[in-house]
């Protein structure tokens, strides 16, 4: 909620930092409770995120392809998991 409100006064493109940070901050979370590939997907976001945000300005193209890719493997996991 405070995302969202900070969202109203800060210029658009921090909305998907703050995306990216609670993203990374669910996976943390998460992570330690999971096990086998989830775990491994958690962890990968957990240490990628922030090198790929930091390239934002940099490298507009590895970002937009970094956040694909993630966006890939989650639905790749959601798929297969098994209830």
């Amino acid at each position: 909620l405070t995302a969202a409100q900070g969202c109203l006064r800060e210029p658009p493109d921090y909305g998907v930092f703050r995306l990216l940070s609670a993203a990374e901050r669910l996976a943390q979370a998460w992570q330690p409770k999971c096990d086998g590939e989830i775990a491994v997907f958690l962890n990968k976001l957990i240490t990628d995120t922030e090198p790929n945000s930091a390239k934002r300005d940099i490298d507009p193209q590895g970002f937009n392809d970094y956040i694909a890719e993630m966006c890939r493997e989650l639905a790749h996991e959601i798929k297969n998991f098994d209830n």
